[in-house]
């Protein structure tokens, strides 16, 4: 996934995530919404799965808990849409519970499509409110 050309673009309230090595952490407590647009594509008929994987351990392990999915049933050639995921997670401890995204790159010629001038793969995190 590419970022957009300048931060300063996008709106922010509050503390941010924090991103280091493809692991999002988070900056407090609380409940958050996480909104996933992801804009796939693939070169043969194929199902393509942008995974949001939640830890709860520190990051040692993740697991699944949202999934983006875009099916090509179009045997002949590229097909590209843009799928959607969204979830409610209750953060409990901001060293414990961390986020990442892992997009199914075992298919030939699949992938996630970015602009540096628009937004048309994105992740959103909203604090909802206190845990």
């Amino acid at each position: 996934m590419e970022q957009a050309s300048s931060e300063a673009d996008h709106g922010q309230v509050g503390s941010s995530m924090s991103l280091s090595s493809g692991v999002f952490t988070f900056p407090e407590t609380g409940m958050y919404a996480i909104f996933v647009q992801a804009d796939m594509q693939s070169e043969t008929a194929s199902t393509l799965t942008l995974s949001t994987r939640v830890s709860t351990d520190g990051g040692s392990t993740f697991n699944d808990r949202a999934y983006a999915i875009v099916r090509n049933t179009n045997s002949g050639g590229d097909a590209r849409a843009t799928a959607y995921s969204q979830m409610i997670l209750d953060v409990t401890s901001t060293a414990n519970v961390k986020v990442r995204f892992d997009f199914d790159t075992a298919i030939t010629g699949s992938r996630i499509k970015g602009n540096t001038d628009i937004t048309i793969t994105s992740v959103m995190f909203m604090r909802l409110g206190d845990t």
